[in-house]
């Protein structure tokens, strides 16, 4: 489930700034491969490298309770 929403996030924060996947792998440190696996959702990536990219394109992660839990 968070997996794919990060995925969507990212794919459309590249879209959006018009970047070219192999341009943003270069500047967080993985090859193009690893990051178009990635937003295919065929391999996974540590959450330092997910860390890496969000802030190459600006985004953050914001946690908070679901609804109907911790009451």
């Amino acid at each position: 489930m968070i997996g794919e929403q990060l995925r969507v996030a990212i794919q459309e924060a590249i879209w959006k700034q018009g970047f070219q996947q192999a341009e943003l792998a270069r500047r967080v440190g993985l090859s193009p491969a690893q990051v178009s696996r990635f937003l295919k959702g065929e391999r996974g990536l540590s959450l330092e490298s997910i860390d890496r990219l969000m802030e190459a394109l600006g985004l953050e992660v914001v946690i908070r309770p679901g609804k109907g839990r911790g009451e």
